[in-house]
């Protein structure tokens, strides 16, 4: 049973618990990379025009904007250098989330963070599904592992039925014998004998 439990446990946790961590560490990835992109357009930016940048907003949206790159639902922020967002290409994004930052360094200065960012819920619906088909999976396995060892324990006892119905059908065929029958151990001690043979040993 114990056995039974944890590979049934088994089958239910690790098939979602894979599919989390490696859309995880693809969306971290594909993150980081869309990050240090924009940070290296918003620098080229910021560069052009280094004092008045910051109101610029508008061809800011358009660097960072690229979200049809993505098929939608992705996001990017950008914030100056004290942490206030001052702009934002998505705000349809929700948690959870996977983000990645980069830090905007422009002549030895810190200027403001890039932020890119990618929805997780999507993949976290479709790990719930697939727990949810590895429970109902592993359900029929230990049902399984569960009525295999009842239906050998039930062979075995019609096995030893059928054994001790030839047993008492010898003995009777064996009491009913004309001969004398009898059944000594390596001892010589009779363990078993037939009626013809009490009857003579009697006289």
């Amino acid at each position: 049973t114990g056995f039974s439990i944890a590979a049934a446990m088994l089958v239910v946790f690790s098939p979602p618990a894979a599919y989390l961590l490696i859309n995880f560490n693809v969306l971290k990835i594909e993150t980081s990379a869309e990050s240090k992109l924009s940070k290296e357009r918003v620098s080229r930016r910021i560069y052009a025009n280094p004092t008045l940048w910051l109101y610029e907003l508008d061809r800011l949206e358009e660097v960072l904007d690229r979200s049809e790159l993505h098929g939608g639902g992705w996001g990017q922020r950008l914030y100056d250098k004290d942490g206030k967002l001052i702009l934002e290409t998505d705000s349809t994004v929700e948690y959870p989330f996977v983000a990645s930052r980069q830090t905007l360094i422009v002549r030895n200065e810190m200027l403001g963070t890039v932020e890119a960012r990618a929805p997780f819920r999507p993949i976290v619906i479709h790990a719930a599904l697939l727990l949810v088909f590895c429970l109902v999976f592993a359900t029929g396995i230990f049902a399984f592992a569960q009525w295999i060892p009842l239906r050998m324990l039930r062979e075995s006892f019609r096995h030893l039925e059928a054994s001790q119905q030839d047993l008492e059908l010898a003995r009777d065929a064996l009491e009913q014998s004309r001969d004398m029958v009898f059944i000594a151990n390596a001892g010589g001690q009779i363990e078993y004998h037939n009626s013809q043979f009490a009857a003579l040993a009697e006289r």
